[in-house]
Parts: structure tokens; sequence; C-alpha cells
């Protein structure tokens, strides 16, 4: 698979299949029964294609978020006074940040 953002590659997915559709949407009155059955199938077969992609990046997206907590967790089992240090840091921030509002 191609190293891509998860999000852009979504992004173009969506943006493909929409364009097929309204393809299909608008040429639909102007074309005969075997062209719209055509562009039917073109968009089928695109929408089939995208959605197969999109469980790809799904599936990437699931297996690096979970290595990424496995070794986010291992860190913090490994080292618990630096964990507990990130947390103070990042509770005082937030703190700060929503105190501001």
């Amino acid at each position: 698979m191609v190293k891509q953002t998860s999000f852009e590659h979504l992004r173009t997915e969506l943006k493909n299949i929409t364009n097929n559709l309204e393809e299909v949407i608008s040429s639909s009155a102007d074309k005969s029964k075997f062209e719209v059955n055509k562009l039917r199938n073109k968009a089928k077969h695109v929408l089939d294609s995208s959605l197969d992609r999109i469980d790809q990046s799904s599936a990437y997206i699931a297996k690096t978020t979970r290595e990424t907590i496995k070794k986010a967790d291992n860190y913090l089992h490994k080292n618990p006074w630096q964990g507990t240090g990130m947390g103070i840091v990042i509770g005082f921030i937030l703190g700060i940040l929503i105190i501001r509002r």
C-alpha cells in the first residue's frame, strides 16, 4: 500500500466516488438504457474498489494505533515517574487553556 496519510487517502476515495456518482446521475437522462447500465456498472466498480481501499486504510489505521498504544503502555510501565510528570504537565496546560475561555 502506498504510504499516503490516511486522511488524504479517504478524502481522495470519497471524492472519486462522488465524481463518478455525479457522472451517472447527470448523464443518465441523456443516455440510452445500454449507456446508463454501462455508467452504473462503472460507478459500482469504482464504489467497490474504493470501499476496499477504505477498508485497507482503516485496517492500517487500527494497526498503527494499536502499535502506538502498545509502545506508550510499555514506556509508561518502564518509566512510571516520567509518565506521571507528563500527565501533570498536560493537565496543567489543559487547565490553563480552559481557564482562558
